[in-house]
């Protein structure tokens, strides 16, 4: 993941962050539009506060196993 890219959704799999679910039957379709637009925040005050990330994200807790019988 970099700087040109939007950090959407997070999940195990496709399935999990799917923008779109379901069954069509017949005549039907789909369509998908997006719009992201990124600007600076403001602070009480009115002025822009940005603050430059450089660091990558970490990864999603993995879920908890149960444990293994003896």
């Amino acid at each position: 993941m970099s700087q040109q890219h939007i950090h959407l959704a997070y999940g195990r799999d496709y399935g999990d962050v799917a923008p779109v679910r379901g069954v069509y039957r017949g005549h039907a379709g789909q369509r998908l539009s997006v719009d992201v637009r990124v600007r600076p925040a403001l602070d009480d005050e009115g002025s822009e506060h940005l603050q430059e990330t450089c660091a990558t994200p970490a990864p999603p807790p993995r879920p908890e196993e149960p444990p293994q019988q003896q």
